[in-house]
């Protein structure tokens, strides 16, 4: 057997992935090699997405074996998630700062306008 023949045996039975991230729509992606058009193998390597007759620019984040990538995938969307959450609890947070003062503000006209009203 060959040594091209193997190589192409292996990558059948055993493909390469990348976890590629769009710029453009702010998106994460695993990728099969076959479809990726790449200069140098690195993360935050500049590449090319063959989508059909599409292509589509991206940026290398990992890429290895399907479960390595996916493993890696899970763990962005994990620290994403926990951004997210971060930053909609920091959010409220300020939002009920917010009506607490306006409603404290609308509980002092109040009083100042029926004392001045009895006056």
């Amino acid at each position: 057997m060959s040594l091209r023949k193997l190589i192409k045996d292996t990558q059948k039975t055993n493909p390469s992935y990348f976890l590629k991230y769009f710029k453009q729509d702010d998106t994460y992606s695993i990728v099969k090699a076959n479809c990726v058009e790449v200069e140098q193998l690195e993360a935050g390597t500049s590449c090319r997405v063959r989508d059909g007759k599409d292509f589509h620019d991206g940026t290398i984040v990992t890429f290895g074996d399907k479960k390595d990538v996916s493993n890696a995938a899970g763990d962005i969307i994990e620290k994403i998630e926990k951004e997210s959450a971060e930053n909609l609890e920091k959010e409220s947070a300020k939002n009920m700062e917010k009506q607490s003062a306006e409603s404290m503000k609308n509980e002092s006209d109040y009083k100042a306008w029926h004392n001045k009203k009895e006056s």
